[in-house]
């Protein structure tokens, strides 16, 4: 009877474990279109130079939505070294773009980051 009451208390355990994490999850958003439908996707970087790097990349949004994004660069010591606003107009779900960002010192990595609407 014991041991009943043991595999209960697991069970009962694990079963609010799991709704805990179906909860997270479902209000995390789909990693293809984030939160609100909003997202950002690097598709490429190319450092040019010792102050520049040329940056392809995605925005998805809803339609209707105007969405600023931010475009980073950053050096090997993790400091950002540039950095630039860029916004995809309504009219389409999906915006691809590429810009030459300018950096203060030579790049090692670019991404885009905080996506939101505008």
């Amino acid at each position: 009877m014991g041991t009943l009451i043991g595999y209960g208390v697991i069970g009962l355990f694990v079963a609010l474990c799991m709704v805990g994490w179906a909860v997270v999850m479902g209000n995390a958003g789909d990693g293809r279109s984030g939160i609100h439908g909003i997202a950002g996707r690097t598709i490429s970087y190319d450092v040019q130079s010792e102050s520049s790097v040329q940056v392809t990349f995605q925005i998805l949004k809803p339609e209707d939505a105007r969405v600023a994004c931010t475009v980073r660069a950053q050096a090997v010591d993790g400091f950002i070294v540039g950095q630039q606003e860029v916004v995809a107009e309504p009219g389409k779900s999906t915006s691809s773009q590429m810009i030459y960002l300018s950096t203060s010192r030579k790049a090692t990595t670019a991404e885009v980051v905080d996506c939101a609407r505008s």
